[in-house]
């Protein structure tokens, strides 16, 4: 009998779990309607390479619409075009073009300064990032699809990178992007930032930031162990505020760095509805 009761709530708070999911997220069980072109490479090395997602009935879009470019955190040292497939698949459902891109990386060192792995600079990175754009205008073009802006999408490092691309890089000589940058969107990003190793460039997202900076959320949580956001977002913030740039800020309160706690499952849907919100308005 104990074990049947057992048995019994176990079964009930699975179900609990999973009706909240729906009710957050609106998941469906049938397959994402989206269609996927992975792994198309935009240069010799093999870290550029990225993902397209076209929503299902990309063949009757017919206007210019709108992309996502995401850009995966990791350190500036790891990590994976595929850790962005939970935002890029749901913006693609949503009639948008989504990419997710890999990009080349920094060195990596021990504990002890010494170098374990050759890597690239900030630099390379920003470069990386133009490519991708290039890319995914060409492979859309080629589809018959016609992207009228982008907005790019960075998780922890990749935000940064998002924010270093949007606010500096992009208008620097000969670096114009292939599509316009309506908007950008930092996710727990550090933006005081410097590398001694790497002298390609100036780091700082302080540094970077001008009245002219694309709209811009913030994404961040109080407790992010990693990240700290009195550090790095609030700077950022009270930048944005004194220079009149357009901008979103949204502070968690349970979310750490991964912003993944599953108490917090709202704080997902607060962040889809923002950029839903920028896309509408920027796009």
């Amino acid at each position: 009998m104990i074990f049947s009761t057992l048995r019994f709530i176990r079964h009930f708070v699975t179900i609990l779990v999973v009706l909240l999911f729906i009710e957050v997220f609106g998941i469906t069980f049938a397959p994402p309607p989206v269609v996927a072109h992975t792994g198309i490479s935009f240069g010799a090395h093999e870290r550029q390479s990225m993902d397209i997602f076209y929503p299902k009935c990309a063949k009757k879009i017919n206007e210019p619409v709108g992309a996502f470019l995401f850009i995966h955190g990791g350190s500036w040292t790891a990590g994976s075009k595929q850790d962005s497939n939970y935002f890029a698949i749901p913006m693609a459902r949503e009639g948008y073009v989504a990419a997710s891109t890999n990009y080349r990386l920094r060195p990596r060192f021990d504990d002890e300064g010494v170098m374990t792995r050759e890597g690239f600079t900030v630099a390379d990175m920003m470069e990386d990032i133009g490519l991708a754009i290039a890319k995914l205008r060409a492979t859309a073009e080629k589809d018959g699809i016609e992207i009228s802006s982008v907005a790019l999408f960075g998780d922890s490092a990749g935000g940064h990178l998002a924010l270093l691309y949007a606010y500096h890089y992009q208008n620097q000589p000969g670096n114009a992007p292939a599509i316009p940058i309506s908007f950008v969107v930092a996710r727990v990003a550090p933006t005081d930032v410097n590398f001694p190793d790497d002298d390609s460039m100036d780091a700082s997202i302080l540094n970077a930031v001008t009245a002219d900076a694309p709209p811009t959320i913030i994404l961040h949580s109080s407790d992010d162990e990693l990240v700290d956001f009195e550090r790095h977002a609030i700077p950022l913030r009270n930048k944005l505020t004194e220079l009149g740039v357009p901008f979103e800020y949204f502070t968690f309160e349970h979310g750490g760095h991964a912003m993944l706690d599953i108490r917090e499952l709202p704080n997902h849907k607060i962040s889809y509805d923002a950029v839903f919100a920028f896309a509408c308005k920027y796009f």
